[in-house]
């Protein structure tokens, strides 16, 4: 997920008509999670370029501080050590561990990325994740694991939910968060199931296994 130089002068230039003065008075403490695979990471860093603010990766700043322990390829994250930790002012916070170690105190705007389960699976494989692991995200993805726990942690009026299945450029996403930042699109949460369209327990099965074709109806909103 990423744009040449060129697209980005593009972008830019499009963002400042578009916007101009609008921005003046964004959110200076941005929060941005999502499970693995979601475009956390490339929408965060362009969304941080445009609004001038610093990207922050949790699972990055972890290891930097050394706030938990490898495991094979994996990076465990104690949670205890990292929550609070994170100054937030003047920043962009990423990682699928948001409401688990920023407190909602510490941030102006959630912004929670979905994916279709099925997309993801395809996402895990090129990734070269195992069997175990991509089942262990897509059930998480599916039942909205990250979603419910923002929702217990955070005040819901700073939540907004965004559709990344079929969105390929970070952009487009940026966009989006940019109109939901000046009041032009309103924050939806809630709107995303995609355990609707299983009419079976055979079809629940293959959601879970992201075998099954679910994209999000509520297009329009996110």
């Amino acid at each position: 997920m990423k744009i040449g130089s060129e697209s980005r002068k593009n972008y830019s230039k499009d963002i400042g008509v578009r916007y101009g003065k609008r921005l003046d008075s964004f959110p200076k403490r941005i929060g941005i999670t999502g499970s693995p695979a979601t475009g956390k990471r490339s929408v965060g860093e362009n969304l941080a370029r445009v609004l001038g603010l610093e990207f922050l990766s949790i699972n990055d700043y972890a290891i930097h501080l050394g706030y938990g322990k490898w495991k094979a390829k994996d990076f465990l994250v104690d949670i205890k050590r990292l929550r609070g930790a994170i100054k937030t002012e003047n920043r962009i916070v990423s990682g699928h561990l948001l409401p688990y170690v920023v407190p909602d105190r510490d941030l102006d705007l959630i912004l929670i990325l979905r994916c279709s389960p099925m997309v993801l699976r395809k996402r895990y494989e090129s990734r070269g994740y195992s069997e175990d692991k991509i089942r262990e995200n897509i059930e998480a993805e599916a039942i909205g694991i990250i979603a419910e726990k923002c929702i217990h942690e955070y005040d819901s009026a700073k939540i907004a939910e965004l559709d990344m299945s079929r969105i390929k450029n970070p952009m487009t996403a940026v966009i989006k968060i940019l109109d939901i930042i000046i009041g032009k699109k309103r924050m939806s949460f809630g709107a995303i199931d995609w355990l609707s369209s299983a009419r079976t327990p055979s079809d629940l099965e293959r959601v879970l296994r992201g075998k099954y074709h679910t994209l999000n109806k509520t297009k329009k909103d996110n």
